[in-house]
């Protein structure tokens, strides 16, 4: 108990929950002062088709998704967190500067790339030292609070892109470049006051359990189930490039999709936070439920929007999605599995996420170019609904069984958990 006292603030938080959290705020400062414009960078600067837009920004999520089960088992095996982490925040400071130099969309596609691998390698990492800096009753609140922090940056970001751009006339090449700074300090952050948390334990593979996990199955079959469920669930979530090209459609300028995109993460920033704290009360797949309906009620209302004001509608609705989910997948899987198998498991949920997305975003960008702009949003809420309703189906008829491990899961894991916070000597 003496190594939790030193180790958490006031409401119980790590300080490595939160030092984690403000290198995720720097690290998305950097990321959305570009984000938004990237498909419009690659579609009226490179001349890229919508099309190859969406192949891009798809491929890219699901050729750096790849890496995040490999990362995560590796990070389990080596019993090291914090490398990964490092490397892979070193990664997309460096595609800023890629972007910036690309004269076609194939030098956007290596730079989109390279950002992505640089989230590939950091996630599981990033991901198991947020759930082993946290007891179990506080483990919700630790993932929505980094969530919240994350998003925060995500505000940040394009607020700074409006002034670059609006008032000092920044071009949006140079605004590539500018977008290091931010990365760089992160990563600074990073170094000197994350710490590490992974705890030396016989680490098995996927498909061939230790002696601990013989005694003590690692991978439940509810983990498999729900890896299953939000799969599916992102065949609707394609690239939000379509969600900024709708949207530029719709008439929106450059600054009002920096203005938008910031709206977006302030509601993201809300609800992570929210959402965090209703999970401890109610559970994560409630909430998970919750917003999978709440996403096909977006994509609806995309699909059918006709004018640029209902855009202030859309784009705080989706913070709210990503706000109530984010932050719930990965801290349910950790309740889901033990705790030598932590990262390896949050890096299986990512690349399986990732592929559905990169198939998601392939197909959105078949869509909208053979039928029509509205097509792929009207397909990703069916996906939505479907998945939405699933999700409560399996949480009903598997209510027992879930309740059960939880209960076992939270009395075994706390005590891992305590264990396990790192010190601060």
């Amino acid at each position: 108990m003496e190594k939790i006292k030193k180790n958490t603030l006031r409401n119980g938080i790590s300080r490595n929950v939160i030092m984690t959290g403000l290198v995720s705020l720097f690290n998305d400062i950097s990321s959305d002062m570009t984000t938004p414009l990237i498909p419009i960078f690659m579609s009226s600067m490179l001349n890229a088709p919508v099309y190859i837009i969406g192949i891009t920004m798809g491929l890219a999520d699901g050729l750096s998704n790849i890496l995040k089960v490999g990362s995560g088992w590796l990070s389990d095996r080596l019993q090291k967190r914090k490398i990964f982490v490092i490397i892979g925040y070193i990664l997309s400071a460096f595609s800023k500067g890629m972007m910036g130099f690309a004269y076609t969309w194939v030098g956007a596609f290596t730079s989109r790339v390279s950002d992505r691998m640089g989230k590939g390698v950091r996630t599981a990492a990033r991901d198991a030292i947020l759930a082993e800096s946290s007891t179990s009753k506080m483990r919700s609140s630790a993932f929505g609070i980094h969530r919240s922090l994350d998003s925060m940056g995500a505000v940040i970001g394009p607020l700074i892109g409006i002034v670059l751009v609006h008032y000092f006339k920044i071009s949006i090449r140079s605004l590539f470049f500018i977008a290091i700074i931010p990365s760089l300090i992160g990563i600074v952050l990073l170094v000197l006051f994350v710490k590490e948390t992974a705890a030396q334990k016989p680490v098995p593979t996927i498909f061939q359990n230790s002696s601990t996990c013989n005694k003590n199955h690692c991978y439940s079959r509810s983990f498999f189930w729900f890896l299953g469920l939000t799969t599916f669930f992102n065949l609707a979530n394609s690239s939000d490039a379509f969600l900024f090209l709708r949207a530029q459609s719709a008439g929106a300028s450059v600054i009002i999709l920096l203005l938008l995109h910031s709206l977006q993460h302030t509601f993201y920033s809300l609800f992570s936070f929210v959402s965090g704290i209703t999970a401890k009360k109610h559970g994560e797949p409630i909430i998970l439920m919750s917003g999978y309906f709440l996403f096909a009620c977006i994509y609806l209302l995309c699909a059918f929007t006709s004018g640029y004001a209902t855009l202030f509608i859309i784009f705080p609705l989706y913070g709210m999605f990503f706000g109530l989910t984010d932050g719930m997948a990965p801290s349910y899987i950790s309740r889901l599995v033990k705790p030598e198998v932590m990262a390896t498991s949050f890096g299986l949920y990512y690349t399986l996420s990732g592929f559905s997305v990169m198939i998601a975003s392939i197909i959105a960008g078949g869509l909208w170019s053979a039928l029509s702009p509205r097509a792929p949003f009207i397909f990703g809420a069916a996906i939505a609904f479907i998945a939405a309703i699933t999700l409560a189906i399996w949480q009903y008829k598997n209510r027992v069984e879930l309740s059960r491990l939880e209960k076992k899961h939270i009395k075994t894991e706390t005590v891992t958990s305590e264990e396990n916070v790192p010190s601060e000597h």
